[in-house]
């Protein structure tokens, strides 16, 4: 699944891939209800990921062990903490 991130008048495409391993969650439906978790943390910050990361492609691959309850709020604390090293890296480029 690719989410798209369009900044209108800044010409700042960025790509968010999301990958779950059917090794690590067996059931096609949970692995939907991380996605859709995952998806939700992406939209609320959308604007902290469009200011601090630089445009391109980026992938996120979900390396969780039958964490099929996966709460929301941890989902968004690795999210903010993913764009954190990623915005950190480009900075050291």
């Amino acid at each position: 699944m690719i989410h798209y991130i369009s900044n209108e008048g800044k010409n700042k495409d960025i790509f968010i891939g999301i990958n779950i391993s059917k090794k690590n969650i067996s059931l096609a439906v949970n692995r939907n209800k991380i996605k859709r978790k995952i998806r939700a943390c992406i939209k609320s910050e959308e604007k902290s990921i469009t200011d601090k990361l630089v445009s391109g492609n980026y992938m996120i691959l979900f390396k969780g062990r039958n964490k099929k309850d996966e709460s929301f709020n941890s989902i968004l604390e690795n999210l903010q903490e993913l764009v954190k090293q990623f915005s950190l890296k480009n900075l050291s480029i």
